[in-house]
């Protein structure tokens, strides 16, 4: 539930002594409830960085609780603060993640990146195969200032790619030139891993080990939904009113390489032509 946010006393704050209290998660179990509670409280967690980054006060001071009834709630005490209805939201979406892979890990303060141990390594196969082919789509419609990293043109911003890394680290170069952060996809997209543990791009800039940022683990789920962003992202750039639907002028497209799809029906069986064409559309 949430806390209604009444303006207190002085600058936004509660009256000396006064506590604000907050439900951070409800219905835990308790062994979930205690883990969580202890990645918080090791001297390395993000936790606090996070709270004040939200609340934007250096030094506050909170108390991390587990409430347990029938199940178990992780509450949050500040003593002497308040926070306001859209702040207690962003930290409360940073806890719905508790069930992401790599949460407890990224809250405890691991840094780097790393792929998802959970089931094969066959989905990047498949992911690398749709980043490498909506690199077709963005070679056909792209205007010239969006495909050169630099002024000599001599550097591709988005190339195809052997590995999933450096799909993904091409594909942020490109992002980045649209320059277009006030859309809520581009947000999300280049997001960094300072509230969780699944940015979609910003991982692949970066060593796996020898990194300052919070923990980042790429999976399946973080992946498709790149993917899916990414064709989002390509509908509304390449597509204009005049034109037909992308998709189908990018299946129409006389330059298109067939090649691309040799090995698609023996790689991924549901991401072939006709269904990239109506994704695009």
């Amino acid at each position: 539930k949430f806390i209604p946010y009444q303006p207190a006393t002085g600058k936004g704050r509660h009256k000396r002594g006064q506590t604000f209290t907050l439900i951070l998660l409800s219905g835990l179990t308790s062994l979930q409830a205690h883990c969580l509670h202890n990645a918080c409280s090791v001297a390395t967690s993000v936790f606090g960085s996070c709270l004040v980054k939200i609340t934007g006060i250096r030094r506050i001071i909170y108390q991390l609780k587990v409430e347990a009834k029938l199940k178990s709630d992780l509450v949050l005490e500040l003593e002497g603060e308040t926070m306001s209805g859209a702040q207690q939201e962003k930290l409360r979406m940073i806890f719905q993640k508790f069930r992401v892979e790599g949460f407890v890990d990224w809250l405890r303060g691991d840094k780097g990146w790393r792929y998802s141990t959970i089931g094969n390594t066959y989905w990047k196969r498949i992911c690398l195969l749709q980043l490498n082919t909506l690199q077709s789509v963005w070679t056909l419609f792209a205007p010239d200032n969006q495909k050169f990293y630099d002024e000599t043109k001599r550097r591709t911003t988005w190339r195809k790619q052997q590995q999933l890394t450096e799909a993904v680290s091409d594909l942020r170069l490109w992002l980045e030139i649209l320059d277009d952060a006030r859309t809520g996809t581009m947000r999300q997209v280049l997001r960094n891993s300072d509230f969780g543990p699944n940015s979609l791009v910003h991982w692949a800039h970066h060593h796996p080990r020898q990194c300052k940022y919070p923990l980042t683990v790429v999976t399946p789920t973080s992946m498709a939904e790149l993917v899916d962003s990414v064709i989002e992202l390509m509908q509304r750039e390449f597509h204009h009113s005049h034109d037909a639907p992308l998709g189908t002028r990018w299946i129409n497209h006389k330059n298109r390489r067939l090649t691309d799809w040799k090995d698609a029906e023996n790689i991924c069986i549901h991401w072939n032509e006709n269904y990239l064409e109506e994704r695009l559309n």
